[in-house]
């Protein structure tokens, strides 16, 4: 009986950590899902979350900061050849689940619980990238706060965008 116990605890922490692991990919789609309906703003999102993961490339060459030791592999097809040097300041998916999360609650209906959806998956990826040594708490942190700072002005963006097709149309 504690065998199976075991087995089963095992399953749900793997599917713990796989929603973690996959939380930027996730919360992506779980915003193109909620925009569905407008075009313009799930293109808006998309043109940005691509911009995103260029920007924290750049941030990471800038910072220099390096990544915890000892990785631990979560996929059996990752590489941690640490021979190159690999940054981790900051979070790369928390940045991008937090961009992806900012953007929904400003402009979906009911943002209240695409908030709550998105915490979830937010908890659930700073965990699987700290319990994986993929990043320390600061550099998650900073991925945090670089995301909500990049979905306001997206936002704003967005109000601008809008504001001109508006305007241009009259």
């Amino acid at each position: 009986m504690g065998d199976l116990i075991d087995k089963e605890v095992r399953k749900a922490r793997d599917f713990i950590f796989g929603v973690g692991y996959f939380s930027e990919i996730i919360m992506a789609l779980v915003v193109i899902y909620a925009l569905k309906n407008n075009i313009m703003d799930i293109s808006i999102f998309i043109f940005f979350f691509f911009l995103s993961g260029y920007l924290n490339t750049l941030f990471k060459a800038f910072i220099r900061e390096p990544r915890p030791n000892d990785p631990k592999k979560f996929l059996y097809s990752e590489n941690f050849s640490r021979a190159n040097k690999v940054y981790g300041m900051p979070s790369g998916h928390s940045q991008n689940v937090f961009y992806s999360i900012t953007y929904l609650y400003l402009i979906a209906k009911n943002g209240i619980y695409w908030l709550e959806l998105g915490l979830v998956l937010a908890a659930l990826m700073a965990y699987e990238r700290w319990t994986f040594h993929n990043h320390t708490i600061s550099q998650l942190f900073a991925g945090m706060v670089v995301g909500v700072m990049l979905g306001f002005i997206v936002y704003f963006i967005r109000i601008q965008i809008y504001s001109s097709l508006i305007l241009g149309a009259k």
